[in-house]
């Protein structure tokens, strides 16, 4: 059970490992193999680390009780808190925007082979802006488009790479990018 506090409406959250790697569930793996041990039990027994290689344990993670291995990253319409887990500790903070609200935030995968997580937010005073992961350090903030009418906010959709769709009117579709290795992709394939 997680406590926390944020101030205004909960727009998109997402929980990594320490490593920054998202966390699923297990493809293909029934629920009956899945083991919640007890507190005693994970005190007594070492963890693999997950720094570490095949077969290596971490004896850090059996000496205490309190090591973080997770990150919970919780995204408002005014601003994004980082959490430590299991400890409840509150690693970063960021003020997102003072003045206007935010419309639309994803939590999305930044970089090309190594996973690179990124909050990317779209706010109601038109700006695009994307923080780094966990430190949610800026990396951009730009004006995009202005919110003209309510459709673009229900429709505006951040994926992976920096890529984003919205339906600029009923029946047209508008694409975008914040990925400059893209962009540069694109016009060396229209120059020939």
């Amino acid at each position: 059970l997680i406590s926390i506090s944020y101030a205004g409406a909960l727009i998109t959250t997402c929980f990594l490992d320490t490593s920054s790697s998202v966390l699923t569930a297990r493809d293909g793996e029934p629920a009956e193999n899945v083991h919640v041990p007890s507190r005693s039990q994970a005190l007594s027994q070492p963890v693999p680390s997950s720094a570490g290689g095949e077969g290596s344990v971490g004896t850090s993670a059996s000496s205490s009780s309190n090591v973080d291995q997770q990150i919970a990253i919780f995204c408002s319409d005014k601003s994004s808190v980082v959490y430590a887990l299991p400890s409840q500790r509150q690693m970063y903070s960021q003020t997102i925007n003072e003045s206007a609200n935010v419309v639309t935030a994803a939590i999305i995968n930044f970089g090309g082979g190594k996973y690179t997580p990124c909050l990317v937010c779209f706010t109601a005073d038109g700006f695009l802006k994307a923080y780094s992961l966990p430190s949610l350090r800026p990396m951009l903030d730009m004006y995009f488009i202005a919110l003209s009418t309510p459709r673009i906010a229900r429709t505006m959709n951040i994926s992976n790479y920096g890529h984003g769709i919205f339906f600029s009117n009923p029946t047209e579709l508008q694409k975008f990018s914040i990925n400059s290795e893209f962009l540069r992709q694109v016009n060396i394939t229209c120059q020939f």
